[in-house]
């Protein structure tokens, strides 16, 4: 899924697939970073929960890469994940946010859906879309006054989850959104004119990351700098997003409704929202 529709979206903007046997970042990375001609985005669709990691220290040195790779100029978008507030351990006394999905230094995309079936109309957040906040790293700057503005709509309006289950104080994921819910999933080919509908965050992101692909080839045509990263950009310029404020709440398992909700600007559930291609690509950094 991932290849196919960001090769479609970028076409004819060259998709370069990078992978490593043992699923380590940091090898990964190191993979892409020293390329001759790397590529200026790169979308990850793999998440572990932050305390199933190797230990913090490797959580500090993957992010240390990432911000390197920033500064190169590489944007790294990473997928929030699919299990909503509880990631991969499930229910529990805390949330459990995933790496490296709550890194400062990735750009991290949430899955919207879309409300009515065979319907291209108005999106919800995903009740399943990863979200929460860091237990490793603290809240970037840029993004200081988004959370206190989520903390106290929500604490006014009774949405604001116990304070027990998360850390206020650190960075909250995801960034954006766009679609990626399985009320109307993206359409796979399997081969032999066979196709089935797959659902997730991988294809929100890989669709992100497609459009940033785009939104750099704008800019380098004007003599611009890539994006790089891109997150002080996006949360500098929160007009240039819809948002998504109906109150959904990515709480994921049945039989709970402990969650965040998606309520208006920037939030655990839904990012800062979906990202309007013309106006981003109009703006400067």
């Amino acid at each position: 899924m991932d290849i196919e529709y960001t090769a479609t979206l970028t076409n004819p903007i060259p998709v370069t697939v990078s992978f490593v046997n043992d699923f380590s970042l940091m090898s990964w990375l190191d993979g892409i970073t020293t390329m001759k001609d790397f590529p200026l985005v790169a979308s990850v669709s793999y998440a572990l929960d932050s305390s199933a990691q190797l230990s913090p220290e490797f959580m500090e040195a993957s992010s240390v890469q990432f911000m390197k790779a920033g500064a190169m100029g590489i944007t790294l978008v990473v997928a929030s994940g699919d299990r909503g507030v509880w990631g991969f351990e499930g229910f529990g006394q805390k949330f459990h946010p995933e790496f490296p999905a709550s890194s400062p230094f990735v750009t991290t995309v949430g899955a919207s859906n879309l409300q009515t079936k065979s319907m291209v109309g108005t999106e919800s957040a995903w009740t399943c879309s990863g979200g929460g906040f860091s237990t490793e790293f603290l809240q970037p700057s840029w993004q200081s006054e988004a959370i206190s503005s989520y903390l106290q709509l929500a604490r006014s309006k009774g949405m604001l989850p116990p304070t027990n289950f998360f850390n206020m104080e650190g960075r909250g994921y995801p960034d954006v959104t766009t679609i990626g819910g399985p009320t109307n999933p993206y359409c796979v080919s399997q081969g032999d004119g066979d196709h089935v509908g797959v659902s997730g965050t991988s294809g929100s992101a890989s669709v992100i990351a497609a459009v940033f692909a785009v939104i750099n080839n704008v800019r380098l045509a004007q003599n611009k700098p890539p994006l790089g990263f891109a997150n002080p950009f996006l949360y500098a310029n929160k007009q240039c997003f819809k948002d998504i404020a109906d109150f959904t709440k990515n709480s994921c398992l049945q039989g709970t409704s402990m969650g965040y909700s998606s309520i208006a600007g920037w939030d655990p559930a839904s990012g800062l929202g979906i990202p309007d291609f013309e106006c981003l690509s109009k703006l400067d950094v």
